[in-house]
Order: structure tokens, then C-alpha cells, then sequence
């Protein structure tokens, strides 16, 4: 798929498009960075960061890069829908790049080479991609050994999680990674528990999402939640805005140096069969 054709698939914005075709970037150089990030990956990202134009190349080199990978989506089972909702992510990045810094360019690349190497699907409303325990989970009076195979389950920037819309991403992945997918996994502040100090049980749905999780641990090492509903993480928490209910309420805590952190959870996939999704007469299945 050529860029243009890509970029107007994904909705990527005006302004950042016209700087993808105007970047200076021969037909050489663009092999060399090509070559690095298939061959050595981590050198790849080094010369990445070490360049005086890091954000505004990572946005020139991922779109080039997006638009070369519709071969391995089609490759791993996935259509030309599939892989455009996928590299929307690259459109949302960007965008949080924008209002957060007030120019064009690309930080999150190292996340976004999941959807190049097509590891990364979105299905619907969320994002899915095949992985493994990283430790023992104590889960219903069992043990779930680390290694044993999920599927994390990311949740990109947009509308709010309704049960039609998880529930449809979660069909969408049971049909797409097979019978032998047997967990769902996911870390995500929306799954702290101590959002319970700022939400409504009952009303919010970021609860609900995570009452779907068995929940067995929190992960304090980098304030996410922050990071996500104020745009970027500033010394003087004072100056956050309070635009939305959430950013109100879980201001005051930020204040007094609050992390929520980010919680792990997992879900079998069996236990979906039993929740209704209210939009519909229908259950899971």
C-alpha cells in the first residue's frame, strides 16, 4: 500500500501528512532505515534516538513503515480492514503528540512497531495481541504457571468502553486467535482499584471493564493515568485541566502524590459466556 493510500485510510491528519511527503529522505536512506529496523532492531531505535529530529522521523519512517505491512497482516489471517483500524493507532499517537507538545511528530514509535511487525490487531474497539504470562497468577484456587499463553487485551484512545462494543471486540477476538486461546490478559490503569475512589460504581464503565478482570496485582513503577488523562506528567500538578468528571476527581489525590498505578488482570475465557451484554437480548456467545 503506497503512503497516500495509507494515510487517508487511517485518517491521519492534514498538517502531519504534508510533513511525511515533504521529509527529506532519499530512496537510499530509507533502505538503510528499513534495513536496520528489520536486522537490528535495537540499533535501529539508537540511531533513532540519537538523531537531532527524533519525533518529526519517527512519524516520517513509521508511515513508510505502516505502509509496507499490509503483507504480513494478510499473512497472519487479518484483512486490509483490520490492518487500516490497526494503524489508527499511528493516527491517535500523532495526535496525542500534537496536543500534548504543540508540534507535529511521533513518540510512542517503540509501541508501534507491535502493529508493524503485526503482532498488534485491533478488533473492533480494542487491541489485541498474542503473549505469555510473565509470572505465576493465583486464579480461581488454581495456579496459572508464567509462560502460560494469553491474549493482552489494550485499550487505545476513544469513545467510552460500552458492553456492545467489548463485548463485539471480545467475539471478534475469539473468532480471529481460535480455539486455543483460553485467557484474556490486560495492564491498564484502567484496571487500578483504586479508581474506585473516583468513579461511580453502577455508572462508570472503565468499572465495569475491570470487574470483567480478576485482578492480582498493581504495577506502581510509572504513573500512567496521569500521563493519559492530563496529556503529559508536569511538576505543578496545579495547572492539570478539569475539563472531564474523571480529571475533576482525580485531580486532588495527583495533588497529594497519588499513583493509581496500572493493575493486572485476567480473564478466562469461559467466564464471558455468562455476561450480558444490555444492548442486546443476547449473551456472550
Amino acid at each position: 500500500m503506497d503512503m497516500d493510500t495509507l494515510m487517508a485510510g487511517i485518517g491521519f491528519p492534514p498538517e502531519e501528512a504534508g510533513l511525511v511527503r515533504e521529509f527529506p529522505l532519499s530512496q537510499a536512506e530509507w533502505q538503510t532505515w528499513k534495513e536496520r529496523y528489520e536486522q537490528d532492531r535495537a540499533g535501529f531505535y539508537e540511531a533513532l534516538e540519537a538523531a537531532p529530529d527524533t519525533e518529526m522521523r519517527a512519524m516520517a519512517l513509521y508511515v513508510r513503515l505502516a505502509a509496507e505491512a499490509l503483507p504480513r497482516f494478510l499473512d497472519r489471517g487479518a484483512d486490509e480492514a483490520i490492518y487500516l483500524d490497526t494503524f489508527r493507532d499511528l493516527t491517535l499517537w500523532c495526535g496525542f503528540f500534537h496536543r500534548t507538545e504543540g508540534r507535529c511528530g511521533l513518540r510512542e514509535y517503540r509501541w508501534l512497531s507491535h502493529a508493524v511487525d503485526a503482532t498488534l490487531f485491533r478488533l473492533g474497539r480494542l487491541e489485541f495481541e498474542a503473549s505469555r504470562t510473565l509470572e505465576d497468577i493465583r486464579l480461581n484456587g488454581a495456579v496459572l504457571p508464567a509462560g502460560t499463553p494469553v491474549v493482552d487485551v489494550h485499550i487505545p484512545e476513544g469513545p467510552g468502553l460500552t458492553r456492545r462494543d467489548v463485548l463485539n471486540s471480545f467475539r471478534r477476538a475469539k473468532d480471529f486467535f481460535g480455539p486455543e486461546l483460553r485467557y484474556f490478559a490486560c495492564f491498564s490503569w484502567m484496571l487500578s482499584p483504586a479508581l474506585d475512589l473516583v468513579l461511580d460504581p453502577g455508572q462508570s464503565s472503565i468499572l465495569w471493564f475491570r470487574s470483567l478482570f480478576h485482578v492480582y496485582g498493581v504495577d506502581y513503577h510509572f504513573p500512567d493515568m496521569e500521563r493519559r488523562l492530563y496529556g503529559k506528567i508536569r511538576p505543578d500538578k496545579e495547572v492539570y485541566p478539569e475539563d472531564t468528571s474523571l480529571q475533576r476527581r482525580a485531580k486532588p489525590y495527583i495533588m497529594q502524590g497519588m499513583n493509581f498505578g496500572m493493575g493486572k488482570g485476567i480473564l478466562p475465557v469461559d467466564e464471558l459466556t455468562n455476561i450480558q451484554d444490555t444492548n442486546s437480548a443476547g449473551s456472550f456467545y
